[in-house]
């Protein structure tokens, strides 16, 4: 009973037919993708690419012109958006980051000591998450004088 409920409901407060009501699920629209304008010249692309990576898409554009292309700069710009990360070198550098106290340094410091005319050596500790060049201590010294 309960079932023949749910289709009145949806049959006359939701406006669906019969057809609806039974299907399994939402009906979707599925058509084989069509052929781009840009499909024949995509090899030629690449090879443009492989010379020289930072090839503008204007430019890339006049190329594709001499060989009888078409069609648009935005349907190229956007191929170039998924096919140029490809052909760019990974970077040179890796960041690392690190919880507070995860990871140090000790360094041993020539230091000057202010009521003395001395120098004295010190460690210093600098910690991963401080930034290059400042020390977490307002006078300097990170560690008691070793002496």
């Amino acid at each position: 009973m309960e079932r023949w409920a749910e289709i009145r409901r949806l049959y006359w407060v939701k406006h669906l037919s019969q057809r609806a009501i039974h299907a399994k699920g939402v009906p979707r629209y599925c058509c084989p993708p069509r052929p781009s304008i840009l499909d024949p010249y995509k090899p030629f692309i690449e090879a443009l690419l492989r010379e020289e990576r930072r090839l503008s898409a204007v430019r890339i554009k006049e190329q594709l012109e001499a060989e009888g292309y078409h069609g648009g700069i935005t349907i190229l710009r956007d191929y170039l958006v998924q096919v140029r990360p490809r052909f760019l070198p990974p970077p040179a550098y890796q960041r690392s980051e690190y919880l507070p106290g995860a990871i140090g340094q000790v360094d041993w410091a020539e230091m000057p000591d202010r009521g003395l005319q001395i120098a004295s050596s010190r460690p210093q500790v600098p910690m991963s998450w401080q930034r290059p060049g400042r020390s977490p201590d307002p006078a300097g010294v990170v560690g008691p004088a070793i002496r």
